[in-house]
């Protein structure tokens, strides 16, 4: 399967607006998830949460994987794509702990391994070759199925294992059921995207966002930590659109000014690893996190993140040359 540039590009995207935030984020004296003006207590939202655009583009990544080993007619496409997302999973064990302490890993709250665990079952669903109307359909099912799940177990705490059980499946915030409607939408509007189907996906994107606000606006609040249903189709729609605003703007304007975006989304997992182990994890340990102004922290957010892209470049252009 011939590599799509603006699937790199919303990889990109992706990858930028999740560092950009918890760089800032680490810097600051503010916390963007629940000071103000960061966080947006009506909601109970904080600025685009970085998992939303992310978790997006992780499902369309999904999709891709499994349409790559469709084609070259492989069997066992499941297992493939196990061994490929479980990897994550188990990657992101010493990584968590190492981050946050084993807590964070046994809540299910680091998105490497939800997004890994996730993948895997949104595979099983592909493997059914689900049409449109049945992607959505899901997609809907699934954010009303996290809400009642949720609000059914967030204060049960049963034996131990139980426990891991619950926090993967449903209470996690990088649990399946989660994360499963924000993937789910990434394969909906990729096919969308892939067949040209612009205008459709516009409307149905709009659709989402218009119904999370009426359902806000009705009394079913959007609500990111809470997990609300509307909360969910919010989100989709949201990441819908941002997806969909960036194609349109590298069809109107293809050009070497999409590169730097390409590069980060071709090596975004190690993007991510990188910038907690080697930015993040640093500045606490320094005693550096949490102390600057906005101003001062938004600056050296850029040029680190600056730094990250030349990083980058050159390591694609030195695997490129050692592949040749």
């Amino acid at each position: 399967m011939k590599r799509l540039e603006y699937i790199d590009v919303f990889r990109g995207v992706a990858i930028l607006d999740m560092i950009i935030l918890q760089i800032f984020d680490v810097l600051s004296r503010h916390n963007i998830y629940a000071d103000k003006p960061f966080y947006y207590a009506p909601l109970n939202w904080t600025t685009f949460p970085p998992p939303l655009l992310f978790t997006f583009v992780a499902g369309m990544s999904v999709f891709l994987l499994s349409e790559k080993f469709s084609q070259r007619m492989e069997k066992g496409i499941f297992f493939k794509v196990l061994r490929r997302y479980g990897f994550y999973v188990l990657i992101s064990l010493p990584f968590t702990w190492f981050m946050w302490g084993i807590t964070t890993y046994l809540g299910w709250n680091e998105a490497i391994q939800g997004i890994g665990l996730t993948a895997i079952f949104l595979s099983l669903i592909l493997t059914a070759k689900p049409k449109n109307s049945h992607l959505l359909a899901m997609i809907l099912a699934f954010s009303g199925l996290q809400a009642v799940l949720f609000f059914l177990t967030k204060n049960i705490s049963p034996d131990p294992i139980a426990n891991i059980i619950l926090n993967a499946s449903v209470r996690g915030w990088f649990s399946i059921a989660n994360l499963m409607p924000l993937m789910l939408g990434g394969v909906l509007f990729f096919k969308l995207i892939k067949t040209e189907k612009l205008k459709g996906a516009f409307a149905l994107a709009s659709a989402f966002l218009i119904a999370g606000i009426l359902l806000h606006l009705a009394g079913l609040k959007i609500d990111y930590y809470g997990r609300s249903f509307a909360f969910s189709i919010f989100a989709v729609g949201l990441a819908a659109i941002a997806v969909l605003a960036v194609y349109a703007l590298w069809k109107k304007f293809p050009s070497k000014g999409w590169h730097p975006a390409a590069v980060l989304g071709q090596a975004s997992f190690a993007i991510y690893i990188g910038h907690y182990l080697f930015i993040i994890k640093p500045l606490r340990l320094m005693g550096i996190a949490d102390k600057l102004g906005d101003w001062i922290s938004l600056a050296l957010t850029i040029v680190l993140v600056i730094a990250i892209y030349l990083v980058v470049e050159y390591y694609l252009k030195l695997k490129m040359k050692f592949k040749n």
